[in-house]
């Protein structure tokens, strides 16, 4: 069996893990949104001029 602190270490690290996870996601979305929209921003600029 694993020994209860090496446990407890364990689930600490996933926790912070997840916790950095968590605050980055946000940021990430934003910068695809961003992304996204902006490649669609111009290729429906092209097809109008098109």
């Amino acid at each position: 069996m694993i020994p209860a602190p090496l446990m407890q270490t364990a689930a600490i690290h996933t926790m912070r893990h997840l916790a950095m996870l968590l605050r980055l996601g946000p940021a990430l979305w934003a910068a695809v949104a961003a992304m996204v929209a902006y490649t669609g921003h111009g290729a429906i600029r092209v097809l109008r001029r098109g």
